[in-house]
């Protein structure tokens, strides 16, 4: 028996092919299901399934045909964004999804194969009746290509527990996932999340920029995307990181401590010219804009070139006079700055990062920095104040009622550069004012390069002066 031809399938254009003779046979049934026949089905994952996706469904015949029905999907025109955390394919790169299905009381999904770039799954899951995930054991669970890790699902009380074990797992795509910045604009049904409790234990868990912890461990509580409890330790190089949440005011604030800020800045890749440092970040958990404060202790730049760029001299800057009224220096080494301490108050929205009366110092030289940062639209504007000889330079600014007038702030000094950075965050613009170096500190404000950053959208950026 051979029959083919062309029919409707729950509203959907469907192709059919039989063959059939005295042994057994088969029979494939072809359609495709585009966002509107999913969101049709139940079956809408929102933006992180766009694009159409054709489906073949091999159904066995004959008497000792084995039960279940082979289900094979195509993604190669579809769009995938954190649909499994961590996976994100754009439409036109290839994928594929295969898995047979045993319908029953509830379904269970065996031989379950997803190969989609780096992205490797391999195992076996249950479904409910209504077709939502209600358990899941998979043996490869492979993000990227140097991942070694399996990975156990299971939903208890509407909460999904999600056990990681294995040698090697890659932050990277976790990580820039985590940093995304989400729409303003998206709707309520697809702001729609899974709660999870997550307990990862990894041999090794790679980053950004050849670092790495070791003996990661990490427990986490997330309910609506806000992480509830934290429980995080590993060893980051010769040296400890910790991160844990603790009960404050109805909210719970998380506290990340790490032994080495250069490492861990280059682990999340968000610096990579840092060298040494302790590091504590507090940040609120929760809805809402979250308010968070940075601290750094005895940190060093390595060959920072907006350093070269605020100060044209490269290598000495005027600090005054000595006693005799001639131009007293000192001498910076670009290649290697050290600094005491940083402390940033910032504030964190969707897709957005401000933060005012940022404070950087060490003995040679210091900063003042206000601005935003734009994500959604990689804009920036920041409005900073260059202090040099700052363990000299400073103590104007310290000194009562006179020095906030002599030294413009707790964290400048008598001689200060007033500057701007704006534009586009991949490629700024900075402009700076060699005559704020000249003015006194309640005045230095009038000689600013465009004076504090605006809060509300940021200008394009002005040409380099």
């Amino acid at each position: 028996l051979a029959m083919k031809g062309d029919g409707k399938l729950g509203g959907n254009a469907t192709a059919i092919d039989v063959q059939q003779n005295r042994q057994g046979g088969q029979a494939n049934v072809s359609f495709t299901l585009d966002e509107a026949a999913r969101s049709k089905r139940g079956l809408s994952f929102g933006p992180q399934l766009t694009g159409a996706v054709p489906l073949k469904v091999t159904i066995p015949l004959g008497s000792s045909a084995k039960p279940g029905l082979l289900v094979e999907a195509d993604l190669t025109k579809a769009a995938v964004d954190q649909l499994i955390p961590g996976w994100v394919k754009p439409a036109g790169k290839p994928g594929k999804l295969s898995f047979t299905m045993i319908e029953g009381p509830t379904s269970e999904i065996r031989d379950l194969q997803l190969d989609s770039g780096a992205v490797q799954l391999r195992g076996a899951a249950t479904l409910s009746a209504e077709g939502g995930l209600e358990k899941a054991d998979l043996s490869t669970f492979k993000l990227s290509p140097g991942d070694d890790m399996r990975a156990q699902i299971e939903r208890q009380n509407g909460i999904y527990k999600v056990a990681i074990r294995g040698n090697v797992g890659d932050a990277r795509p976790l990580v820039k996932g985590a940093g995304a910045a989400p729409a303003p604009t998206r709707s309520a049904a697809q702001r729609e999340t899974k709660d999870f409790d997550l307990d990862l234990a990894l041999n090794i868990l790679t980053g950004y920029n050849e670092e790495a912890i070791t003996n990661a461990s990490v427990k986490a509580s997330v309910r609506k995307d806000n992480i509830r409890q934290l429980e995080m330790k590993g060893r980051l190089g010769a040296t400890n990181i910790v991160g844990r949440t603790v009960a404050q005011g109805g909210n719970p604030v998380l506290i990340l401590q790490a032994e080495d800020a250069g490492s861990f800045l280059r682990f999340v890749d968000i610096y990579r010219r840092m060298s040494g440092g302790d590091l504590i970040l507090q940040m609120t958990t929760g809805d809402g804009p979250q308010n968070g404060l940075v601290m750094l202790h005895s940190f060093t730049l390595n060959n920072e070139p907006a350093l070269r760029r605020i100060i044209p001299t490269q290598t000495q800057v005027v600090a005054g006079q000595d006693r005799n009224g001639k131009p007293q220096t000192i001498r910076i080494d670009f290649n290697e700055v050290s600094f005491t301490k940083a402390r940033v108050d910032f504030t964190r929205s969707a897709g957005r990062l401000d933060f005012k009366d940022a404070a950087i110092f060490g003995n040679q030289i210091g900063f003042t920095l206000s601005g935003q940062i734009d994500y959604v639209r990689d804009r920036l504007d920041i409005a900073g104040t260059f202090v040099p000889a700052y363990g000299l330079n400073n103590a104007f600014a310290q000194v009562p009622l006179f020095g906030p007038l002599l030294g413009g702030g707790q964290y400048e000094g008598l001689f200060a550069v007033n500057f701007r950075v704006a534009g586009q965050a991949s490629a700024p613009t900075l402009t700076v004012n060699p005559l704020s170096a000249v003015a006194p500190g309640f005045l230095r404000k009038l000689f600013g390069v465009g004076g504090e950053p605006q809060t509300g959208a940021i200008p394009p950026a002005t040409p380099e002066r």
